[in-house]
């Protein structure tokens, strides 16, 4: 299928969007030090791609924290609207990657990512935030 088609079949576009990103490869036991972070090249209300410099395999389930400015206004929880700390909290979500391929020199490891287990206020969210 070529790259045209691909995108004709997508539910949400990708928006190019550059967001911080950190990302931790999902093991047991849960890891004690922060994950790298990472920019987002672009971003749907299903996945995100962004350049690492960890060579993520296709299958990897990674936990990613989204600091997209301002979704959390677009939860419908209250604590949303009345906690400012809460405005500031990144998206967490449980990921998969889907592709991975080396970039050029000096260019890292472009990722791309699936949400996986996501929840549904947080999904509605983030595709309100997108305007989707």
């Amino acid at each position: 299928m070529s790259q045209k088609n691909q995108k004709e079949f997508r539910e949400f576009p990708r928006l190019p969007k550059e967001v911080t990103v950190e990302v931790s490869e999902l093991t047991y036991p849960m890891p004690t030090e922060p994950g790298e972070i990472v920019k987002s090249t672009d971003i749907s209300a299903l996945g995100i791609r962004f350049i690492s410099a960890t060579p993520f395999k296709p299958g990897t389930i990674l936990t990613i924290n989204v600091h997209l400015a301002g979704w959390q206004r677009h939860k419908k929880n209250l604590s949303a609207l009345l906690d400012d700390a809460a405005l500031t909290k990144p998206l967490s979500v449980i990921a998969e990657v889907i592709w991975s391929k080396k970039g050029g020199k000096d260019k890292g490891n472009e990722i791309g990512i699936k949400f996986k287990d996501i929840a549904d206020d947080d999904f509605q969210a983030i595709k309100r935030a997108l305007c989707f």
